[in-house]
């Protein structure tokens, strides 16, 4: 079971441990409409062939798409950090202006927003009758003049009522049906739809339910189900409280410490070498952005290019302005601990895992022993750095002022 803490950290900070420089990359979004298009075929709004074939169009100029190739490609990454990034002469590195950033604030309301839209969804009991947004799990086949046409048959669906995910009439039909119902549906596909074969078209969906499940309601037992360490619903929402402004807090802590490592990098005389970029692009994509794609979108990041219109060499382009960044503040950091004489001791090691609260066997085991030093001993630079600097806010505007309050 994990607690009120883990459970925030991982919804609202994925990539807090990757790196700032990592995550300030521009990263390839696909939309709701083209991720959900593969799972809803014909019957949605959107349409799987028609957007693959719409972002091979995009994409056609800039190298094109191979997804099977691509997929192979980015699994075969293997990034080892070069002995030699390059060469560094340090400039001044005490007394820098670091811009900040002011955590955000968390109000009751964000708490009740995160309770309903983001841990509760995970807690659902099963009933028998459906009803506006429950997740019903489906069978169905679409037919028009009698025969079933391509894309409008899946088994073992689930579909929330409300998602306005299926054509007008699909999820309204549903409304009131019981667990094992069959029911048919007389919808009309609208004037236009994508597919001129259905636009406009009159048809009927052959639905089976399989099993309806509806979000729990949050009492104190299912709070202590979810946090053994509190015992009532306003207990486990005051943890909430805390652990998503600890997060916010954290947040911008990284945010002056990028800053910071961005701003001795700027006062450096630095010459990256290509195999030092080459290296932090293999990991940016490798460990941070393929991950991304699996969790955020439930599919490899070749296919979540591929919905978004962009070719892998152009991904990977758009990302080198970041991987020089990135080796730059790298490099710089290193250059500083050297300067200042920094090494990663066992106690420096622990504080480092528990600081992102690890273990240190398991990171030793994911890093390796000297990429853990590494990370420890620019970790222990950078602080320095921000320590030694000072950290200055962007004046708020009156309108911006107001808003906040």
């Amino acid at each position: 079971m994990r607690n009120t803490k883990q459970l925030v950290a991982m919804s609202l900070s994925a990539c807090l441990a990757l790196g700032l420089a990592a995550c300030t990359a521009p990263v390839a979004s696909t939309t709701a409409a083209a991720a959900e298009a593969g799972a809803s075929a014909g019957a949605s709004e959107a349409s799987s062939e028609a957007s693959t074939e719409a972002a091979e169009t995009t994409a056609a100029a800039g190298g094109g798409f191979d997804v099977d190739r691509d997929k192979a490609v980015i699994e075969s990454l293997n990034p080892v950090r070069p002995e030699v990034l390059g060469t560094v002469k340090l400039g001044n590195y005490n007394n820098l202006e670091i811009e900040g950033e002011k955590p955000q604030e968390v109000s009751n309301d964000d708490v009740e927003y995160y309770v309903i839209y983001t841990l509760m969804p995970n807690y659902k009991e099963e009933v028998d009758q459906a009803d506006f947004g429950d997740t019903v799990n489906i069978n169905y086949t679409g037919y028009k003049d009698g025969v079933a046409f391509d894309g409008g048959t899946a088994e073992n669906y689930d579909l929330i009522i409300g998602s306005n995910s299926f054509i007008d009439g699909f999820e309204s039909g549903l409304m009131g049906k019981k667990k094992g119902e069959e029911v048919e549906l007389n919808l009309t596909f609208p004037e236009d739809y994508h597919s001129e074969e259905l636009a406009g078209k009159d048809v009927v969906f052959k639905v089976k339910v399989n099993s309806i499940m509806r979000q729990s309601t949050l009492t104190d037992e299912l709070a202590h189900e979810i946090d053994e360490e509190v015992n009532t619903v306003d207990e486990l929402k005051a943890r909430i409280k805390q652990s998503m402004q600890d997060v916010y807090d954290q947040q911008a802590e990284q945010k002056a410490l990028y800053n910071a490592a961005l701003k001795a990098a700027e006062q450096a005389e630095i010459v990256l070498s290509d195999e030092a970029v080459e290296w932090k692009l293999d990991d940016m994509i490798k460990n941070y952005y393929s991950p991304y794609a699996e969790q955020y979108y439930g599919m490899d990041l070749a296919t979540v290019l591929l919905f978004q219109g962009m070719s892998y060499e152009n991904f990977r382009k758009s990302l080198r302005e970041s991987a020089e960044t990135a080796v730059k503040q790298i490099i710089t950091l290193d250059a500083i601990a050297e300067a200042e004489g920094i090494v990663a001791d066992d106690a420096a090691i622990d504080a480092y895992a528990e600081e992102f609260d690890l273990d240190r066997a398991y990171m030793e085991n994911v890093m390796g022993e000297e990429m853990l030093k590494l990370s420890v001993i620019e970790d222990l630079a950078n602080k320095l750095v921000l320590e030694n600097g000072t950290v200055v806010y962007p004046v708020e505007t009156e309108a911006e002022t107001s808003a906040a309050n």
